[in-house]
């Protein structure tokens, strides 16, 4: 919850917060009634490849390890 009352949604690729924005990595919404009719509009977006750029940015980041 924001100090405003508000509740904010984070989506998350692995332990990074994904930007919608920059700088904005949450969404806000009223309440939970709002964020059940948000939650179906970010699925088609991740499958229509919406943020995709999003996390390869997230993914070129990652630091490379070795394998032994």
């Amino acid at each position: 919850m924001g100090a405003d009352g508000k509740l904010l949604f984070v989506v998350r690729y692995g332990a990074k917060a994904i930007e919608f924005e920059k700088g904005k990595d949450a969404i806000v919404v009223g309440d939970l009634g709002e964020l059940i009719k948000v939650l179906p509009k970010l699925v088609t977006a991740t499958e229509a490849g919406d943020f995709d750029a999003q996390i390869n940015a997230i993914t070129k980041s990652k630091p490379i390890v070795a394998k032994r």
